[in-house]
């Protein structure tokens, strides 16, 4: 995933969608990378083209579902 997202995926600060909150909150987050979990909302991510973009979801996605499901009970 790190290939993929330059590293780390930040979460964003928590702000209602409609203001313009959100969308600071996930600017300074995203900073370099290519993926942003905004609190209570879900993943942004960005790419050269959307097909990239996509990908970069993706491989975000899965890795989030792999560590929720390492972290269930045995």
């Amino acid at each position: 995933m790190a290939i993929y997202t330059d590293g780390d995926v930040r979460v964003a600060d928590y702000a209602p969608l409609r203001n313009r909150g959100a969308g600071r909150n996930a600017v300074k987050a995203l900073k370099d990378k290519s993926a942003v979990i905004l609190a209570n909302h879900g993943v942004i991510t960005v790419g050269r083209a959307l097909d990239e973009a996509l990908e970069i979801l993706t491989v975000v996605e899965r890795a989030a579902q792999v560590y929720v499901l390492s972290k269930l009970p045995r």
